[in-house]
């Protein structure tokens, strides 16, 4: 009777441990899937266009093209670098959206330029595939109830290439303001693009400083310490189709 006494509270301490250990693995898995788990998934909302913009005024034998972008084959998106503790080798997260919009208006001939330009982003709806992480990312990094979409703009002409070719890709600086987190900041987008009949396709990236846009790394766990860069990359692809502008009065 004795021993069943004594064995009866360790048995007791035995299965605690074991449930402590659950747990803690569980906790630990959370962690992982926070930090380093997910595979993004390009989210596409229904999207409202905008209105055309209006026919830009040229020399005589200049002839603009106004493109709108699809969104059906757009995406914008982030790439963020961290270091957790315990860890040797950097992390990576991506995040990615389908919930892009905007217009611009190239002059092709016989240089290339952008007259204006406008490209929306809907930051709500970037998804890096690890839905706890994402929420950090929206509410302590982007405040997307605040500051739901990303703009980059181009108001006045700008000369992007001094000859171009239309149906032969190109490579080329993209200058101008990007607002984000209510900040305004100029950037400048390395993109490599090309139009086809009525079809135009870019590809470009530029570097941005969280602290420049007044932004704070995301708080994605109290439990596992991580080092997160300043440095963010943004890409966006798109493809957009010719439309036709609307007339001044």
């Amino acid at each position: 009777m004795a021993h069943m006494r004594w064995r009866r509270p360790l048995g007791w301490v035995a299965l605690a441990l074991s449930v402590l250990v659950v747990i803690s693995l569980g906790a630990a898995l959370v962690v992982w899937r926070i930090v380093f788990g997910g595979t993004p998934t390009v989210q596409r909302p229904m999207l409202t266009p905008a209105p055309l913009p209006t026919c830009v005024r040229l020399s005589a034998g200049e002839t603009p093209q106004v493109f709108r972008i699809d969104s059906r084959h757009s995406t914008a998106s982030y790439q963020a670098h961290f270091l957790a503790a315990g860890q040797t080798t950097p992390g990576e997260v991506t995040g990615v959206t389908g919930a892009v919009s905007g217009d611009f208006v190239f002059l092709l001939s016989p240089s290339l330029s952008v007259q204006v330009m406008r490209i929306t982003i809907d930051l709500r709806t970037l998804n890096s595939g690890s839905a706890e992480r994402d929420t950090h990312v929206r509410n302590d990094t982007f405040d997307t109830n605040k500051y739901p979409y990303a703009i980059f703009a181009i108001t006045e002409p700008e000369e992007l290439l001094s000859q171009y070719t239309p149906g032969h890709s190109a490579n080329f600086k993209l200058p101008g303001f990007l607002t984000l987190h209510g900040v305004t900041h100029l950037v400048v987008f390395a993109m490599q693009g090309i139009t086809e009949g009525d079809t135009a396709s870019g590809d470009g990236a530029t570097t941005i400083h969280l602290h420049d846009f007044q932004l704070k790394p995301p708080m994605t766990t109290s439990s596992l310490p991580i080092a997160i860069s300043d440095t963010v990359l943004l890409r966006i692809q798109f493809q957009a189709q010719r439309e036709s502008c609307v007339s001044a009065a």
